[in-house]
């Protein structure tokens, strides 16, 4: 099974020219800090239930805690 997974096929083209067709193909640069989380719209806070922060869907509330999002 060498091989499966074990990383990044070689590239035949440079980094700015990926970087400029991935911006055109999905409108937003590939190497921008982008917070996930934000993106799907949703929340997080420290669930004193679990004691690790949890993301939670916006609107809903924390199914461990009923904690619910404020801003």
């Amino acid at each position: 099974m060498a091989g499966k997974g074990s990383g990044r096929r070689p590239t035949q083209i440079d980094d700015a020219t990926f970087a400029s067709n991935w911006a055109k193909a999905f409108n937003r640069d590939p190497y921008e800090e982008e917070n996930p989380i934000e993106r799907v719209g949703m929340w997080t806070h420290d669930c004193p239930a679990q004691g690790v922060p949890i993301a939670t869907i916006s609107g809903a509330g924390c199914n461990w805690c009923d904690a619910t999002e404020y801003k």
